[in-house]
């Protein structure tokens, strides 16, 4: 029984640790944010959101209410948020995917 307790401590704070990386990883700190919808309301509805929040709609996902988006702006994840956007996190993935000026 001795044993069990420091392995417990240790697997405990190794979670802990891990989460706390995963939430700094995700907190949105560039110009390339993922954009989670409402999943019951289409396609159309990321669009919308990246639109009132005066962002740019960069890529589409595997899911129609992910999309990725474009912005500059550095409260850009809030207006998404408060534009309804379920959550907004950091997507490094879409580096070299900037929308195309016509």
């Amino acid at each position: 029984m001795r044993l069990r307790a420091p392995s417990l401590i240790i697997g405990a704070h190794f979670a802990a640790y891990s989460l706390l990386l995963l939430g700094l990883k995700a907190v949105p700190n560039g110009p390339f944010v993922m954009v989670v919808s409402d999943p019951r309301g289409g396609a159309a509805v990321p669009l919308s959101v990246i639109s009132r929040a005066g962002g740019q709609f960069v890529q589409e996902t595997r899911f129609p209410w992910m999309t990725v988006a474009y912005s500059d702006a550095p409260d850009f994840p809030s207006r998404l948020r408060r534009s309804g956007a379920l959550f907004v996190v950091n997507y490094p993935g879409a580096a070299g995917c900037r929308a195309r000026s016509s």
